[in-house]
Formats: structure tokens, sequence, C-alpha cells
């Protein structure tokens, strides 16, 4: 854990969040980093909300729906 995670739990900030990508919601979990890093959303996150990372296209899109029977 950083020193500013640390700092961050201690004033009671949340580390649960809410994010809308291309029209779809979920939550998630916040891991902070120290000041310098870059923030980066995570495979997770945007799998969780049904978006696919093509890494040979550098593209995002979404994974086909499949119908409930």
């Amino acid at each position: 854990m950083s020193i500013l995670s640390e700092f961050l739990t201690m004033l009671g900030v949340q580390d649960d969040f809410c994010i809308q990508l291309m029209g779809e919601i979920t939550a998630g979990r916040i891991l902070f980093g120290d000041k310098d890093i870059e923030p980066i959303l995570g495979v997770t996150a945007l799998e969780s909300v049904g978006i696919l990372v093509d890494p040979a296209n550098k593209t995002l899109r979404r994974l086909p729906a499949i119908p409930l029977k």
C-alpha cells in the first residue's frame, strides 16, 4: 500500500467506483498509486461492460451478445 493510498483511506475516500463506457455502466475497484503513476483502465473493468481490447488493431470492440434461452 502506498503512502497516498494510506492517506486517502484515512480521509475516508472509498475505493469503489462506477464507470460508464460506450453506453454501459459497471462497478469496480480503484487502486490508488503514487502521484507520478499514469491512470489506467484495466481489462477486467472493460470486460465487465462487454468491451474487448483488440491489441492487433489497437481498438476497443463490443463483445457479441449471447441470446438467453
